[in-house]
């Protein structure tokens, strides 16, 4: 009985140590998928924050973002310098076109646009077509940008004449047109004689930059003359002596 009862005792101790064996051989195994699975997952991003690629784009996107343009600039004046009123002219001198305004200080103006053509049939037209348009007008929001420059808004602009309307008078076939230089325009900026000539584009310069008017104390470099500059149409008004 008692060898029966020893290998009994010993066959569960071999069965009892198979059994931990096993249990520990599976604890084993699972470790290295679950670390796996840890190291799979990036770390989340705290909460609130923004991935550093979307911080480079919104800076890259400030960076080519527009300068504020002039309208937020300069100091507000309620007069234009004592200069005015003053009579300034747009012209290629070429031909018989030309448009004359009068500013004021406050910034009204009056003035008129016109073009003579001495073409067509003698027998309706014996003294040509003349376009005409006079018109006037406000400048508003004026300011001061630095000691040579000023810039103001085109407010209001009226022409007597209606575009394309015609009539005749004297011999002379008169058609309306508009107030060339001046339409199309929002922005204007005025430079005073002592300005720098790097003012003026090419479109201004084929407006006849009055130089052989200029007096002979005028420094190289300089307007010496008023110029009115309307930007978005490029075309300039100049003060002639």
């Amino acid at each position: 009985m008692k060898h029966r009862n020893t290998i009994r005792l010993s066959a569960l101790l071999a069965a009892l140590v198979l059994c931990l064996g096993l249990l520990a051989g599976c604890g084993s195994a699972s470790q290295p998928d679950d670390a796996a699975e840890e190291t799979s997952q990036a770390p989340a991003a705290p909460e609130g924050s923004a991935p550093e690629s979307d911080e480079s784009d919104r800076q890259a996107d400030a960076d080519d973002a527009p300068a504020g343009d002039s309208s937020a600039d300069g100091t507000p004046i309620s007069a234009l310098p004592e200069d005015f009123p003053m009579e300034l002219t747009f012209s290629s001198g070429a031909g018989a076109w030309r448009t004359v305004l009068t500013l004021q200080p406050d910034g009204s103006f009056t003035g008129q646009y016109s073009d003579w053509d001495g073409g067509g049939d003698p027998s309706q037209y014996p003294e040509g077509i003349y376009y005409i348009c006079n018109f006037s007008g406000t400048f508003s929001d004026l300011r001061q940008l630095d000691e040579t420059t000023y810039v103001m808004t085109l407010d209001t602009l009226t022409a007597q004449e209606t575009e394309g309307e015609e009539w005749t008078e004297d011999g002379i076939l008169y058609i309306g047109s508009a107030p060339y230089g001046l339409e199309g325009g929002t922005e204007f900026f005025l430079y005073t004689p002592e300005s720098s000539t790097d003012v003026l584009t090419t479109e201004a310069l084929q407006v006849e930059w009055p130089e052989w008017n200029l007096p002979e104390t005028v420094p190289d470099g300089q307007l010496g003359c008023w110029l009115l500059y309307n930007q978005a149409m490029d075309q300039a008004f100049f003060s002639y002596d």
